[in-house]
Formats: structure tokens, sequence, C-alpha cells
């Protein structure tokens, strides 16, 4: 391209021309078009003005010195791979050669491990088998029985266990059967609710006897007693649980234990508690008996427990009912029982005190204090409410747990719990018989008789 020229153009920019570089060439005409510069009119007469614009200096690359870079890449990439290959094979070389000798290595030891318990599982994870310590044996086979039972079709090898237990499950994972090395074999049915309610074990199968449960109509278990009969497994295969129920009822049945919701077994068991003791008994435990046989009345049992409750659900009333048998037995249900009353913090739900047959002469009082975590730190009985002994005081490590138990009035004995990192307890006072070494300091202020001293005055 050739030189463009350029005019002074002072400091009138007025107006302004158009100047290009001369061009022979008509065709290029538009061509140059983008070469045309406007600069103002010039009205200076310097000479500096008419002086030729420099091209700027292009930088280029020749193409060989590219090519000669992709080859010098291409040359590293291809000796690398080759060093590669030769290293490959030659590890691949030596392992070959020196693993030729397989060698084998066989070391005798005394085992300090004893007492295994082994457990066997199916393929849904349900418990099959069990060994227990006793009847682990362990295997005693030569190496050369067990290459030649790998090698042949011969039977397996198995250690020989003893004292099994087994397992055999329905088709919702219950046991039905069971086989242990003391009792025998034991049965066990279910309703169609997968509930048990009956059960057989070898003493019983030999005298023709079972045992059973009954439920109520929620599903709670409402009796359990022997069945002085052969359990019929026609009724149970109907899955009709009325029918069972019907045959049950049908049936001798002793030792039974009867449990009682929802509200008193008797009249007069309420009144025991007293006519206006609120007893919240809706859908919990009212009173659980015993009975020898299923010709007893509702009072007629061997012994029982009632029981009366807080609006939270915590007992706070409990009859220990000795029956009508008893040596001290009248009718009276609480003259015939032992009564115990608790008292809780309606907040943390911690017994304050238990009283133990308030008001008699065999009147004894337990009461506990806590401290702001609800941690007990004092346990301390009385026979009269007035005059307290102290049992036991408690302390505990800034992280919560118990450090410290102090027994008795006099401390007259001290425990130390220790633990590790996991907040497991690894020891109890010391490791040792040393005093020194107790974790509490006890025994350090011990009195020290000396030859001269009267040991009357120690």
């Amino acid at each position: 391209m050739d030189d463009i020229h350029i005019q002074c153009l002072g400091d009138n920019f007025s107006s302004a021309s158009v100047t290009t570089a001369p061009n022979n060439n008509a065709n290029t005409a538009n061509q140059n078009k983008s070469s045309q510069r406007y600069i103002p009119d010039n009205n200076c007469d310097c000479d500096l003005c008419d002086l030729p614009l420099p091209l700027p200096d292009i930088q280029t690359i020749p193409c060989d010195s590219i090519l000669k870079d992709i080859a010098r890449q291409q040359a590293h990439t291809a000796y690398q791979n080759y060093l590669d290959s030769l290293s490959e094979a030659y590890l691949a070389a030596y392992y070959a050669k020196c693993m030729q000798a397989l060698e084998r290595f066989k070391m005798d030891y005394v085992h300090a491990e004893y007492h295994y318990t082994l457990y066997y599982y199916d393929q849904s994870g349900n418990l099959v088998k069990t060994i227990p310590p006793q009847g682990f044996k362990p295997h005693t086979f030569t190496d050369v029985q067990i290459d030649n039972a790998r090698n042949t079709s011969s039977a397996a090898l198995r250690n020989p266990h003893d004292m099994v237990t087994t397992y055999k499950h329905n088709a919702l994972n219950a046991v039905h059967e069971q086989h242990t090395p003391d009792a025998g074999k034991s049965n066990f049915y279910y309703d169609r609710l997968s509930r048990i309610c009956a059960s057989i074990n070898a003493v019983q199968a030999s005298n023709n006897t079972g045992a059973y449960t009954m439920y109520d109509a929620l599903g709670r278990i409402a009796e359990v007693g022997k069945l002085n009969a052969m359990v019929n497994t026609t009724a149970l295969a109907s899955n009709n649980i009325n029918t069972w129920r019907t045959w049950i009822q049908t049936q001798n049945r002793t030792e039974i234990t009867r449990t009682f919701y929802d509200l008193s077994a008797d009249i007069s068991i309420a009144n025991a508690f007293g006519t206006n003791a609120p007893n919240f008994l809706r859908n919990r435990v009212a009173t659980i008996a015993t009975y020898a046989d299923n010709t007893k009345t509702t009072l007629q049992y061997e012994q029982a427990t009632h029981y009366r409750y807080d609006i939270s659900g915590n007992v706070v009333d409990l009859f220990q009912d000795y029956g009508n048998n008893s040596p001290f037995g009248n009718g009276s249900i609480a003259a015939q029982s032992k009564r115990m009353l608790y008292d809780f913090d309606l907040i943390s739900g911690k017994v304050n005190a238990l009283y133990y047959e308030p008001g008699r002469e065999d009147q004894f009082i337990y009461k506990y204090q806590y401290d702001a975590e609800n941690r007990i730190t004092q346990a301390l009985h009385s026979s009269d409410g007035m005059i307290w002994e102290r049992d036991a005081n408690y302390y505990y490590y800034a992280h919560s747990p118990l450090a410290r138990t102090e027994i008795g009035t006099d401390n007259v004995q001290g425990v130390d719990y220790l633990y590790n990192l996991q907040g497991w307890i690894k020891g109890m006072n010391g490791f040792s018989k040393d005093y020194n070494s107790d974790a509490g300091f006890d025994g350090n202020n011990l009195p020290t008789p000396s030859p001269t001293s009267d040991p009357g005055n120690l």
C-alpha cells in the first residue's frame, strides 16, 4: 500500500478534506475506500505536515518453526511411551520368574481365645441355630484331610459341635418350632393376627398339656395360663378368634394370670384406694391377679397387685394384695395388702418419695433429692418422717457422669468411678490395693499407731 500523505491541520477544525493514496487501478478504487482518512483543512505552511506516515511493523512466525515444535513434542511422547513399555515388560518378566517358586508357611501356636458362641442365620436374616461356648468344638482336621475334601466329592468336613439350639420360622418370620439342649422341642402357635396364642414344650407334650394366651377386644393380653388338654390345632387352623376363645373357655385351666384394664376389677378394690381418689385407669392396667384354676371368681385370687395412677400415668398408689388365703386375709383389701404411695415431680417425672405402709407400725419412707440436671444427689430414709438417715450421697463430674458415691450418714464407704474417653467405665476406686492410688483418696488420713501409743486411744 502506498504512503498516505496528510496536511497540517493547525487549530482550524471547521472543515475537513479526504485524502487517499493515488491508485492507477480503477478496479481497486472501491477497495481503497477503507484507507481514506478524514483530516481538517490546514491553514499552516509547516514542512512537517507533508511527511509520509510510516506503517507499523508486523511480527510474523515462520511456518517451519511451528513444525519443529510439533515434531519435538511428538518425539517426546513416543519416547515416554517406549520407556513405559520397557518398564511394564521388565516387571512382568520379574514377577513371572520370581513367583514361580510358591511357598507354604505353617505356624503352630496356642490359641488364647475361648468361649465362642456361634450364630447361624438364614437368607431372611432369621436366627436358625446357636451353639453355646460349652458346645463349641474347634476343628482338628489335618491339612491332608482338608485338601482331600476340597479336591474330591466327599462329604464336607464339619466341626463336631454339640448342645445345638435350632429355630424354625413361619412365613411371617415368627418362631414356630424350637429345639434346645435342655428343654427339648417347643412349638408355638399364632392366630390370624400373628399373635402367639398357644405353646407346647417337651414336658407339656408328655403330659398332654400346654400354655395359652387370650386377648381382649383391643388386642391386650387378658389371660394366660396352663391348659390341661392338648392344644386344639383344628380351632387354631380355622383362623377364627372366636372359635379359639370358645374352645379355650370350655377347657380345664390352671395357674391363671388375669389382667384387668380401664376399670377396677371389683368395687371393693376401688374403695380400698378411697372413694374420692381419682384413679385415671383408662387404657391402663388396673389389676393383675393370679388364680389357682378357672373356677375361681374375681376376688378369689391367690395374690394380686392393684394400681392407681395420676393424670400423667405415674403409679401413685399400689396395693400388693396377698389374697384371702394369706395369714392376715380377712376379705378387706386394705387389711390383707401392703400399700405403697409414690410422690412424683410432675415436670421431670422423678420419684421424690416412696411411702411404704403409711400410718402403720411398719411404716417406712424413702426420699430422694436431685440437682438442677435431675441427677440424684441424696437418698434418705426414715421410719417416722421426722428423723432422716442418709443412705447415700452422689457426686458427678463436670461433664455429667457419676464420679463418687458415699454410703451412709457417717460415710462408711466411698465408691469412685473412672471412665475412659468414650464414657465407658473402666475402674472403681483404684487399680491396686494401695490406698494411695484410690481415686477419691480414701484412707489417706487414717491414724498410724506408734509402738508406744496406747491402742485404746486410737
